[in-house]
C-alpha cells in the first residue's frame, strides 16, 4: 500500500509505531510475564509494595477480579495462594499458566460461593463495569470475615485528564476521586491504607512515560511519583478489610 506524506509524518511523530521499538516492547512484556509466572522473589518484591506481610504469607484463596492477561493471578500463585482469575473475555496468555484457574465471568455476578475467599484483588476493573456498587457487593459476599481487598482505580484528577478534560482510558465508564472510592466501599469495607502511584505526563503521554520508565527504572518511577501530589497521580490504590 502506498504511503502518503501525511502517513509518513504521523509515523515519524509516533515512535511507538516504529518496528524496532514495537519489537523491543513485545520482548520486554514477554520477559515481565515470564517473571510473573516463574520468579517467586519477583512476586514477593512486587506485591510487598501493595500488601502487608501477613497477607504475603500465601495462605488461602485469592481472587483476581478483572484479571486481564493473568499477571496478578500468577504473582499470587507464586506466593502460594490458590489463585483464581476472572475476566469478561479470555486472554490468549492464560494458556501459558501451568495452573489454568481462569473463569470467564462478570464482577457484577461472581460465580463463587459466599465467604469462599481470603483475598480479593481488582486492578482497574471497576472502571469498566456498569454497576460498580453491585461489583463491590459481590466482592464483599465472596470474601471471608476480615478478608482483604486490594483495589486499584484510575484517579479522576490525574494530570492527563485534568489537562485534556477526558478520561485517561477512553474505554473506562468512570474514574474516581478518593472520597468517591471511600463512599463506594463504606457499607462493606473499612479502609486500612490508601496511596497513589504512576505519573502521566499530559504532553506526548505515551512517549514520555515509556521513556522515563525505561531510562529511570523503578527508582525513577518512585521519585516521579513522590514529586507528584497525591491528588494528581495516575492511580489510587486502596487496601481495605471486610467489616
Amino acid at each position: 500500500m502506498k504511503r502518503t506524506i501525511k502517513d509518513t509524518v504521523l509515523l515519524l511523530c509516533n515512535p511507538f509505531e516504529w518496528g524496532p521499538l514495537l519489537r523491543f516492547q513485545q520482548r520486554a512484556r514477554n520477559r515481565y510475564y515470564d517473571r510473573c509466572l516463574h520468579d517467586r522473589k519477583f512476586a514477593q518484591r512486587t506485591l510487598a509494595s501493595y500488601l502487608p506481610l501477613s497477607v504475603l504469607q500465601g495462605k488461602g484463596t485469592a481472587l483476581d477480579v478483572g484479571c486481564g492477561d493473568g499477571r496478578m493471578t500468577a504473582l499470587f500463585r507464586q506466593l502460594g495462594y490458590f489463585a483464581v482469575g476472572l475476566d469478561l473475555r479470555p486472554s490468549p496468555l492464560w494458556s501459558r499458566h501451568r495452573h489454568r484457574n481462569f473463569i470467564v465471568g462478570s464482577a457484577e455476578s461472581l460465580p463463587f460461593a459466599d465467604r469462599s475467599a481470603d483475598l480479593c484483588v481488582s486492578f482497574l476493573a471497576l472502571g469498566y463495569v456498569a454497576d460498580d456498587r453491585r461489583a463491590v457487593q459481590e466482592i464483599a459476599r465472596v470474601l471471608k470475615s476480615r478478608g482483604t481487598l486490594l483495589l486499584q482505580l484510575t484517579n479522576k484528577n490525574n494530570l492527563y485528564s485534568v489537562v485534556h478534560r477526558k478520561l485517561l482510558d477512553p474505554q473506562h465508564l468512570r474514574e474516581y476521586t478518593l472520597p468517591e472510592i471511600e463512599r463506594l466501599l463504606h457499607p462493606h469495607f473499612a479502609v486500612v491504607k490508601r496511596w497513589g502511584e504512576k505519573v502521566y505526563v499530559p504532553i506526548c503521554t505515551r512517549f514520555f512515560n515509556y521513556c522515563y520508565e525505561l531510562l529511570l527504572g523503578d527508582r525513577g518511577k518512585a521519585l516521579a511519583t513522590a514529586l507528584t501530589p497525591l491528588h494528581y497521580r495516575g492511580y489510587f490504590n486502596v487496601l481495605a478489610v471486610k467489616r
